[in-house]
């Protein structure tokens, strides 16, 4: 997929399907779209091409009502690379972005600069100015500078429209099988590897502190989860909470994964982590040995062998400290 940041270094040669929107999860709805964006692109023999903003444009409209995004932009990228997309073109939505009128939109964007013949919009699909641009007016603007607007219906499961923003409320409450089933893939979370506190490794288990790209993310708790590093894939177990078992007074929650069998450094490097299952609530133990042992019992029920501490502890000085982190 070919990346473009930025309205100025727009200027595609080549006739283009495009879908406009923030794509914050790229879910089965978004999917639906993009099947059918590709199958227009084909049918003019030209490029798919999705325009997408670096941050969700209420941030810079409405900054006290920006809800928290699903997924960083580095991840929707990926997202949208692995659906077989031509073109992804970042925009930041800036002020003077959201000042640009609808029909220049149109004209100077999206026919323009896109050389756009076919634009894929949602029922609710608003642009321009003040938002005065739905999807009757995309219609009549596309006649005038040659492209052809279809409007995509809203995917339904149960009767439900799939949005973001209900996958938003589900993952944050905990219910991540009903967020499954309308992201069509698992709950999963982006972040890099950053130094922590080192008292996992001290428990014989170290883990990897991950700085989130995104907002949105699960309750506290332990998770069986699956670790997507590069081309491989490991099993492991990630505590989302404030570590009440050292007592520290935290107001943004500590995520952590221990990675099953995997013993090298990787500070600063990027994890995308999906989640599987819960396996249980956080909460204080009276001291680090019992943590200590009811951490194995977490292991062994995200389906880790009763030799993973033993691993640890037999792995050579020096090769621990990649993951180093806090307590689960």
């Amino acid at each position: 997929m070919y990346i473009i940041y930025g309205i100025p270094r727009l200027r595609i040669k080549s006739p283009t399907a495009v879908a406009v929107g923030t794509f914050d999860g790229v879910h089965r709805g978004h999917k639906e779209v993009i099947r059918r964006l590709k199958r227009r692109a084909e049918a003019i023999k030209g490029k798919s091409c999705v325009l997408t903003f670096a941050r969700h444009p209420l941030r810079t409209l409405r900054p006290r009502k920006t809800p928290p995004m699903l997924i960083s932009a580095r991840h929707r990228l990926n997202l949208l690379a692995a659906e077989g997309i031509d073109i992804a073109v970042l925009i930041d939505f800036t002020a003077r972005f959201a000042d640009m009128g609808p029909v220049r939109f149109a004209k100077d964007v999206l026919a323009g600069k896109l050389n756009a013949k076919e634009i894929l919009a949602g029922e609710k699909f608003l642009f321009g100015r003040g938002r005065k641009g739905d999807a009757a007016l995309l219609r009549e603007l596309g006649l005038k500078f040659g492209f052809k607007a279809r409007v995509v219906p809203p995917l339904k499961t149960g009767g439900v429209s799939i949005s973001s923003t209900l996958i938003r409320k589900l993952v944050m409450s905990g219910r991540l099988k009903e967020a499954k089933r309308m992201l069509g893939r698992d709950v999963a979370i982006l972040g890099t590897v950053t130094k922590g506190a080192g008292r996992g490794r001290g428990l014989g288990f170290p883990t990897a502190n991950l700085d989130l790209h995104h907002e949105a993310i699960p309750p506290s708790g332990v998770y069986a989860v699956k670790v997507k590093m590069g081309n491989k894939t490991y099993k492991g177990v990630l505590n989302i909470g404030f570590r009440p078992t050292f007592e520290e007074a935290r107001k943004e929650p500590v995520v952590e994964v221990y990675i099953f069998g995997f013993n090298k450094s990787i500070y600063g490097e990027d994890l995308e982590v999906l989640f599987v299952k819960k396996i249980r609530r956080e909460r204080a133990f009276k001291d680090k040995s019992r943590l200590a042992l009811r951490i194995e019992k977490d292991i062994r029920a995200a389906g880790g062998g009763a030799s993973e501490r033993a691993s640890v502890k037999k792995a050579r000085p020096g090769r621990q400290g990649a993951r180093s982190g806090g307590a689960i």
